[in-house]
């Protein structure tokens, strides 16, 4: 049997979990509350917060229980591209200079 974390969704502009909890599988294994993780809601990955972890099947509907779907992959937060300077950035020109 999965073990069940409850999450929040983080929002898109500040990054800070809100609203309700949701109720997913563990599919990563070892997590802990504060992780963070990403759900795939209507065909769109979602960032979210653990919780809760090891929540117990009593805890969760019978309808709903049947209806989870699984969390499969910790986030991992995009890296920014290096900053360039002007003198950093060659032009075509000076390529045909050199």
């Amino acid at each position: 049997m999965s073990k069940i974390i409850g999450v929040r969704f983080c929002d898109q502009e500040t990054g800070e979990p809100r609203g309700r909890v949701y109720n997913y599988y563990d599919g990563v294994g070892n997590l802990a509350v504060g992780d963070l993780v990403v759900a795939t809601v209507r065909d769109e990955e979602k960032t979210v917060q653990v919780t809760a972890v090891d929540v117990p099947e009593s805890k969760i509907g019978d309808r709903i229980l049947a209806l989870l779907k699984t969390i499969s992959k910790r986030y991992v937060p995009q890296e920014s591209p290096p900053e360039t300077s002007d003198e950093e950035i060659i032009t075509m020109e000076d390529l045909d200079n050199a």
